[in-house]
């Protein structure tokens, strides 16, 4: 039971053992009165005080007498006309972090919020207005304190602040995704690589398995966007277990084949040396060598393998972070392929392909 009161009378009393210490309050509004019992919270006799508003949450249970009273309830002051924040509205649950548990947590949000002032605009007017979305810092606030009074229809759809921070920060991702590719193009032209015949049947020969319809149609649209000039930017996506990989190793094949250089890029060292194998035995029969490049490689491994890439004799390259180092140089480089690339900064990305 949720109740807004205002406390009547007040008074602690001390029992044995200490666990027992109980502040007793009588509180009411113009419907009646209720005792009000607090175990082992003595400093709710210094905090409270007659004539101050609570919002209170809890359990009305009977006592040894049979008389009824509100046990141990959750408490809030407000001044008059305030609304509550733990309470009596739909509440924000954060997970706990350390000491800070999550009424806190929920008063910090609300105090930075508050705290803001007012929320730069991010999104173009024009685009706002026509999706009818909300402001940005209304929808920070409703995100965190809703004030639609209906559970039932905020978990049926998104609520307007949802929708406008959903829609934003997908704007703002394939924002992120076009303008490199914008700038892609204003700093130049990429390799056209354009596969012959032949090239089709040496790819068709490695391929221990038939490409599914959805492989086939993804890995065209790749070859289309390698044989033109301009940068490709693509977000291969897909299941475990789809066929990211091969439809990766059959592009990176086809710009070996066409005399230029392929580097796979992998977040570990276990991952590349994983990719390096599965590479080595897919490519064996084309004789295509696969290079691995990693930091824990012996420094005269290193080198060598440095020495391999720089003259392009090393046509396709696997490795980690090591890739992207200081002296390690391309002669051919064409086609960049990223795995895991959350696990990358954007600068670390962009830094590979300006190794091209």
């Amino acid at each position: 039971m949720t109740l807004r009161v205002q406390v009547i009378e007040l008074r602690r009393r001390c029992r044995r053992p200490p666990q027992r210490d109980l502040v007793e309050a009588v509180v009411g509004d113009e419907s009646g009165r209720l005792p009000v019992v607090f175990f082992n919270q003595p400093y709710l006799a210094e905090a409270l005080s007659p004539g101050q508003n609570l919002w209170l949450h809890g359990r009305i249970q009977a006592d040894a007498g049979g008389k009824r009273q509100l046990v141990n309830p959750e408490l809030e002051p407000v001044e008059p006309g305030e609304a509550p924040l733990h309470m009596a509205r739909l509440v924000p649950i954060h997970e706990r972090i350390g000491p800070l548990a999550p009424r806190w947590l929920r008063t910090l949000v609300r105090q930075a919020l508050d705290g803001l002032g007012p929320v730069a605009e991010i999104l173009p007017a024009e685009l706002v207005g026509r999706l009818r979305l909300a402001s940005r810092g209304q929808a920070l606030s409703e995100a965190q304190f809703p004030t639609t009074a209906d559970p039932v229809e905020l978990e049926r759809a998104a609520s307007p602040a949802q929708r406008r921070l959903i829609f934003e920060e997908l704007f703002l991702e394939q924002l992120a995704l076009a303008l490199p590719g914008e700038e892609g193009r204003r700093r130049g032209r990429a390799i056209p690589l354009r596969p012959s015949t032949a090239t089709g049947e040496k790819l068709r020969s490695i391929l221990p398995f038939r490409l599914t319809a959805a492989q086939r149609r993804v890995f065209k649209e790749i070859v289309d966007d390698l044989a033109g000039e301009l940068p490709m930017r693509r977000l291969l996506q897909g299941e475990v277990g789809s066929g990211k990989t091969i439809v990766a190793a059959l592009a990176m094949a086809m710009t070996a084949e066409s005399g230029h250089q392929a580097a796979l890029m992998v977040p570990t060292e276990i991952l590349a040396e994983q990719h390096a194998r599965t590479l080595s035995r897919l490519y064996s029969r084309a004789g295509w060598p696969v290079a691995l490049l990693t930091g824990s490689l012996p420094r005269a491994e290193q080198q060598a393998t440095r020495a391999r890439v720089a003259s392009g004799d090393a046509r396709i390259v696997v490795g980690t972070h090591a890739l992207i180092q200081e002296g390690v140089s391309f002669q051919r480089l064409a086609l960049t392929v990223v795995d895991e690339q959350h696990r990358f900064g954007v600068g670390e990305r962009l830094r590979l392909g300006l190794k091209g």
